[in-house]
């Protein structure tokens, strides 16, 4: 039966860290190399909403894993061929930064990030980001699957035993 609690205790704890909110680096966000960095993206909320401010977090990284200094940054909102928001083109200290930005309808959005180093080297990279749940589920239903789950498995692990 100890399995069973350790089990639900780690399941439990697997699905609050995938609804975990990113903190200094970007946590489960996406991760792309550019050039010579590590560019890790993430919304919050994800998905995003319709008409919501979501935040865009972005963590820049040499391939060394050591934070990137001194970088001006850009960020594009772009649907299609229509850029629908133009964000910062300014100077950060750290590699460490993030935007509110409100999506206006369901779609797909690239969110474009330009950003030059200290030492004039420029870099684009892309993300994409689904607004209005086409793709995937809500993290409210994943965990509630989750506990539905751990549930009937606790209920068939009891009448097991009793029989």
């Amino acid at each position: 039966m100890k399995r069973v609690y350790a089990t639900v205790a780690l399941i439990l704890l697997a699905a609050l860290a995938y609804n975990a909110p990113a903190t200094a680096h970007v946590v489960d966000g996406e991760l792309k190399i550019v050039g010579n960095y590590r560019v890790q993206f993430r919304v919050s909320p994800s998905p995003p909403e319709i008409g919501e401010a979501a935040t865009l977090f972005f963590s820049i990284q040499d391939l060394e894993l050591r934070d990137l200094e001194n970088v001006t940054v850009k960020v594009s909102l772009l649907r299609g061929d229509d850029t629908l928001k133009v964000i910062g083109d300014e100077f950060q200290r750290f590699g460490d930064f993030q935007y509110q930005v409100t999506f206006p309808e369901a779609g797909r959005y690239t969110v474009l990030l330009s950003f030059t180093t200290s030492d004039g080297s420029s870099n684009d990279v892309e993300f994409e980001v689904v607004v209005g749940g086409e793709d995937g589920f809500p993290t409210e239903v994943v965990v509630a699957l989750l506990i539905v789950a751990v549930a009937a498995l606790l209920v068939f692990l009891r009448r097991a035993r009793r029989s």
